[in-house]
């Protein structure tokens, strides 16, 4: 490529994704040049949430760094904070009504829905300056033959859906605010009812209600998975439906009884596990991996794959899908309890236990090989991790360079604890600070983790931490080191959130 003009290379260069991206910048001083222009970072800044009103108000100086690429200078900047406020503990606090019943956040948005009497209404927040600032309150539709709680589904920024019973309403981002797009109506005689006005919502409502009960699981700009539930409260079937030309993607059907389907997504696929069959598809529809398991523990995603723990013949296993290459790697650690994926490197973590040893494990994902093991606590019986999804450890991989696990605690007897943080190094798993949340006696559980938020939810009416259930988000800045470049490339946000 050294032959070819700039203008060419650049053309090539707008194909690249992040990682690829600051790649190529380290290869020669015209790579340098030539990448860092605002056209090919400030999409791929944009759709990660980041924008410079994360930035202000917090006294950045880092911004001119690089000349004509003002979107590289605010991605590096701000991801550089969020790692170093994980190193030292550094939080803000968002305080949620205590009538809140769902939340979701894909930056810079978070979005709730509440119980009564406030149930009427969604909540939308931005992000601005390290704060959940209100953009918008929009009113509900009621149904006064069923007049209960919306519930809420969101896996893109940029698109949510509220529900209820047999309805559900699409919001979409419109100029930087987020719009009625349609209400979908499922019917008795199972099909789909389409109302683009919002005027005509109420009228629909008294005219296609049904006994049919639809719970949403994703959403795209086009697309809405869901699964349909029987009368009864058993699984009829699984659904995406393309909502925009009104025509079914796909319908799978368990020849079981099943209560409800196991389910992960990320903002471009979706697994399923069900009649012992673990399946991944593109948010798209596309079948992408399907294996026989007996339960599936924990699923995460990375853009090019997804690892994830299985029970099988009474063993823990954990494996690994490159869904670009469609390739299976069985991961080489025994007794796996959590899994977490490097984003970067092509690594796993994993968290596993060794009789009485808690132990994390790194994993190669291009061959299965295990890489190092550290023993990072002991316990004075043999450990019985929990069997509960929701409430079994949680780990992620912090830009590369830091691992964190909840429910580790390495100062109690009782090791396995939902009300401990513990971080550690992703180069050799040492222990770097172990933070205790909430009061041994606390009720409470850490409903999701990652990289930049983390959903607790509190039961007790007078916690110790607040006094009620909160959202607590975290702030992660500081200042920029170019040798940082490329652990941060693939984070993908800034805040960390405690949520009820």
């Amino acid at each position: 490529m050294e032959f070819l003009p700039p203008e060419l290379v650049g053309r090539i260069f707008s194909f690249l994704d992040m990682r690829d991206l600051c790649a190529v910048r380290a290869v020669c001083r015209t790579w340098w040049e030539i990448a860092n222009h605002d056209r090919f970072w400030r999409p791929l800044v944009t759709e990660r949430g980041i924008s410079e009103r994360l930035l202000s108000g917090t006294n950045d100086n880092s911004h001119a760094i690089l000349k004509n690429c003002k979107w590289a200078n605010i991605c590096f900047s701000y991801y550089q904070r969020v790692l170093t406020n994980w190193v030292q503990q550094r939080c803000k606090i968002t305080r949620a009504p205590d009538s809140t019943d769902t939340t979701e956040i894909h930056l810079p948005y978070m979005v709730r829905v509440f119980e009564p009497p406030d149930h009427h209404f969604v909540e939308i927040l931005e992000l601005k300056g390290g704060d959940f600032v209100p953009l918008d309150k929009i009113r509900l539709p009621s149904d006064p033959m069923n007049d209960v709680s919306y519930d809420l589904t969101m896996n893109k920024n940029n698109v949510f859906v509220v529900y209820e019973w047999n309805k559900s309403i699409i919001f979409k981002l419109v100029d930087g605010s987020f719009r009625f797009d349609r209400a979908l109506f499922f019917t008795d005689t199972g099909k789909f009812i389409s109302c683009s006005k919002e005027s005509d919502v109420d009228a629909c409502i008294r005219l296609y209600s049904s006994m049919e009960q639809i719970f949403p699981v994703a959403v795209t700009e086009e697309i809405i998975w869901m699964y349909l539930l029987y009368p009864t409260f058993v699984v009829k079937g699984i659904y995406a439906y393309n909502y925009v030309k009104s025509e079914w993607v796909r319908a799978l059907h368990p020849s079981s009884i099943s209560p409800f389907p196991t389910l992960s997504t990320s903002d471009k696929y979706i697994s399923w596990f069900f009649d012992r069959k673990f399946i991944v598809y593109s948010l798209k529809g596309a079948k992408l991996f399907r294996q026989g398991v007996e339960e599936i523990v924990k699923v995460e995603w990375t853009d090019s794959g997804c690892g994830f723990i299985s029970l099988k013949d009474g063993y823990r296993r954990a494996s690994y899908v490159d869904l670009h290459n469609l390739k299976f790697i069985s991961l080489q650690v025994e007794n796996s309890i959590a899994i977490a994926l490097h984003g970067i490197e092509r690594l796993a973590y994993c968290l596993c236990k060794l009789g009485k040893l808690a132990a994390i494990a790194c994993v190669s994902t291009l061959t299965g090989q295990l890489m190092w093991r550290s023993i990072i606590s002991r316990s004075k019986e043999d450990l019985v991790p929990p069997l509960d999804v929701k409430s079994a450890p949680k780990m992620c991989v912090i830009h590369g360079k830091h691992i964190v696990i909840h429910d580790i605690n390495v100062f109690s007897q009782n090791i396995f604890t939902n009300y401990a943080i513990s971080l550690y190094s992703a180069s050799d798993g040492q222990l770097e600070w172990c933070h205790q949340f909430a009061p041994l006696s606390s009720n409470v559980m850490v409903n999701h983790l990652s990289d930049h938020f983390i959903m607790i939810v509190s039961e007790d009416d007078e916690d110790d931490v607040n006094g009620q259930r909160l959202t607590l988000a975290q702030q992660m800045m500081n200042e920029l080191t170019e040798n940082e470049e490329k652990s941060l490339a693939l984070a993908r946000a800034i805040v960390e959130a405690w949520a009820a």
